[in-house]
C-alpha cells in the first residue's frame, strides 16, 4: 500500500523536504557531502 500522500516525504537534517529518497539523496550529495557519505556511502 503506497498512496502518495504528505506522510512520504524524505526530510533533509537541513530542513529541506523531498518527494523521493533519490532527491534527498542528490541534495545531500551536493549540500551536506560528509553527511551523505555518513549515510549512503556504504551503499555500492
Amino acid at each position: 500500500m503506497s498512496d502518495h500522500d504528505e506522510g512520504d516525504v524524505h526530510a533533509c537534517n537541513c530542513g529541506a523536504t523531498f518527494d523521493t529518497l533519490d532527491e534527498l539523496k542528490d541534495h545531500a550529495k551536493e549540500n551536506h557531502p560528509d553527511a551523505y557519505e555518513e549515510k549512503f556511502g556504504d551503499e555500492e
